[in-house]
C-alpha cells in the first residue's frame, strides 16, 4: 500500500501558512513515528491495533489517514467549532491539513473526494455544515451522501453506544462511481461513522475501493 500522507511530515512541524501563532500551533501534535498502518492511531508500535483487528473479524478493513492526535488542544479546537458553532475556526482546520491534501490531490490516487454529510439538524443550528466547510476549498468534492438525523450525537456517546449505532447514511449519487475515493471527516473514534458511510456507498458502487483521511485519531 502507497501511504497517502507524507510519513516524513508525521514528525514535522505544521505549516499553517500563518493563521495560528507559534504557541497555538506548537500544541497541536502530528501522529508518528509509530501508529497502526490501518487506522493511524498513535501507539508505540507499528502492529494493527486491537480496534482494527475487530474490524477485520467483521469484513474487509478501511484504511484510514489521520494527521493529528487527540490532544486535549485540539479537543478544545472541535469543542468550539462543532459544538458552539464557531465558524472562524474553520481557517484554523484548513491550515492545518491545507499541505498534505494538495499533495494527495496532486498524486492523483483518489478519484473522488467524498465528505461525511452533518447531521441536518445540526446544520440548521449551527447555520453550515462542518465537514465540507473544512474540505471544500482544498479538494474537489463529490457529494453522494445525505444523513438522517439521530436523538443523540456521536460525541455524547459513550463507546458501546457509538458501535451500536444503526446505519443513518444514505446514498444519493445519480451515476455510478468507481477507481478510488477517499471518505473525509474531522475525527476518527472507533470507526464506526465511516464504515458505515463505505457501507452505503460500497452498496451502489461495488466497483469503487474507498479508503478515507481523518483530520484526527
Amino acid at each position: 500500500m502507497i501511504p497517502v500522507l507524507n510519513k516524513q511530515r508525521r514528525t514535522q512541524s505544521v505549516n499553517d501558512g500563518g493563521v495560528l501563532c507559534a504557541d497555538c500551533r506548537q500544541t497541536f501534535v502530528l501522529i508518528g513515528p509509530e501508529y497502526c498502518p490501518q487506522c493511524g492511531r498513535h501507539q508505540q508500535n507499528h502492529d494493527i491495533c486491537l480496534d482494527c483487528i475487530r474490524w477485520n473479524k467483521s469484513g474487509v478493513p478501511l484504511v484510514n489517514h489521520a494527521l493529528f492526535r487527540y490532544t486535549d488542544s485540539m479537543h478544545d479546537l472541535m469543542r468550539r467549532y462543532k459544538r458552539y458553532g464557531d465558524y472562524v475556526l474553520v481557517d484554523a482546520l484548513k491550515s492545518l491539513i491545507a499541505d498534505q491534501l494538495k499533495e494527495v490531490v496532486a498524486s492523483g490516487r483518489f478519484d473522488y473526494f467524498i465528505p461525511l454529510p452533518t447531521d441536518p439538524l445540526h446544520v440548521q443550528s449551527r447555520g453550515f455544515d462542518t465537514i465540507t466547510s473544512i474540505f471544500d476549498t482544498l479538494v474537489p468534492l463529490t457529494l453522494v451522501l445525505t444523513k438522517e438525523s439521530t436523538e443523540k450525537p456521536q460525541s455524547q456517546k459513550n463507546r458501546q453506544e457509538r458501535m451500536q449505532t444503526k446505519q443513518t447514511f444514505v446514498y444519493c449519487g445519480s451515476m455510478p462511481l468507481s477507481g478510488r475515493g477517499l471518505l473525509l471527516d474531522d475525527l476518527y473514534t472507533t470507526g464506526r461513522t465511516f464504515y458505515h458511510a463505505r457501507d452505503a456507498i460500497q452498496l451502489h458502487n461495488p466497483n469503487l475501493q474507498l479508503e478515507s483521511f481523518s483530520i484526527i485519531r
